[in-house]
């Protein structure tokens, strides 16, 4: 069989969620079956690791994805010159997905595997913003239309997927993201009530993952002995900082930023909180679960269905409810038993997503293609 150029493409290649996985994915692929690529917009936070792995980055000087698909074309174009292979184009993100069925199918040898990593209710979020309803529209309708010309369509969850599906008429693949290199071994724990309470909170700090419901939970049940650890960055952390002066939490609530290993700061943590309002696949979830770690989280959009299976593997609350998040957290710190009762289930569960099965499924799709 002949080599094939794989291209995984993702606008904002920052430190986070979506990149981490897509960084995974590429370098577990074959070398010997594959050229491989990445491209993104301005600096990749990434990039040292992909070039440590013999795979090449592209950094792109543009600021907007729909203005960047004429140097895409002709990087392509150099590409496939270069190489004389074909070549497979693996967009990520909706808008992107959708730019470049529009702009790249005319390219000769060429076919494009589309990736969502945020669930279609993505685009029913507007936050009262008009241009932003707008946009959302717009993608929704053109996802619609032009997923079909794609050769492949993959979601990260099955939920995901599910939904995707439902609304593009179009069969959509599921792969896990690479979240865990291995299981943990299950850990008998006494369980005791602790004088205080950590809870971690992990993610970008932006409107979508909604922090300021766990901030205003812990407002609620702020006599209680708690010490929140946040880990992420963000344009929301101002805001959060200020509305946690105004409420008087600046010695239980904590900042902390990204870190790229955060198995450490689990080892040490009670309770992981999630508040998303929709999520692709929670990869600091699967984590926190297989540091033994009880889980309560929003009952969002997307693949914390696959995770918790509802309220089978952790406990779950409405999106936005804080009133009921500081419920369950008081809940936790009064009677910790049933909570790890769920997150050792949860645990048990970790190994039928077969994380290491995703690299095999990405090549079953690029070689049948």
């Amino acid at each position: 069989m002949k080599k094939k150029n794989i291209i995984f493409f993702l606008p904002n290649y920052d430190i986070g969620g979506a990149a981490q996985s897509i960084t995974n994915a590429v370098i577990n692929l074959n070398p010997k079956k594959y050229n491989l690529f990445v491209f993104c917009l301005g600096k990749c936070a990434y990039k040292n690791k992909l070039i440590n792995h013999k795979i090449k980055v592209c950094e792109i000087n543009k600021s907007k994805t729909i203005f960047s698909f004429n140097k895409i074309k002709n990087k392509i174009l150099s590409i496939n010159k270069q190489t004389g292979l074909k070549s497979i184009f693996v967009s990520n993100i909706n808008y992107a997905n959708v730019l470049s069925l529009i702009f790249l199918t005319n390219i000769p040898n060429l076919k494009i595997v589309t990736v969502d990593r945020t669930p279609i209710q993505e685009l029913d979020y507007n936050y009262n913003d008009l241009f932003l309803f707008c946009k959302n529209l717009l993608i929704k309708y053109l996802i619609k239309i032009f997923y079909k010309k794609a050769s492949a369509r993959v979601g990260n969850s099955k939920t995901l997927s599910s939904d995707l599906s439902k609304v593009t008429r179009c069969k959509i693949h599921t792969i896990y993201p690479y979240s865990l290199k291995s299981i943990k071994p299950q850990k008998s724990k006494k369980i005791k009530k602790k004088k205080i309470t950590t809870i971690l909170w992990i993610g970008r700090l932006s409107r979508e993952k909604s922090l300021i419901t766990l901030i205003k939970a812990i407002n609620i049940i702020n006599k209680e002995k708690l010490y929140i650890k946040i880990f992420g960055n963000g344009p929301e952390k101002k805001k959060y900082l200020n509305v946690i002066k105004n409420f008087n939490l600046t010695k239980k609530i904590k900042f902390f930023g990204y870190k790229s290993n955060i198995d450490k700061y689990l080892s040490n943590a009670d309770l992981y909180v999630s508040t998303s309002l929709y999520e692709g696949f929670q990869n600091s979830m699967i984590e926190a679960i297989n540091n033994n770690i009880p889980v309560i989280s929003s009952s969002s959009y997307g693949g914390i269905t696959d995770i918790l299976k509802k309220n089978k593997f952790g406990h779950t609350y409405s999106v936005g409810d804080y009133k009921n998040l500081s419920i369950l957290i008081k809940k936790f710190i009064n009677n910790p038993k049933p909570f790890y009762k769920k997150s050792n289930l949860a645990k048990k569960n970790l190994k039928n997503f077969n994380f290491h099965v995703s690299t095999l499924k990405y090549e079953k799709i690029f070689d049948n293609i």
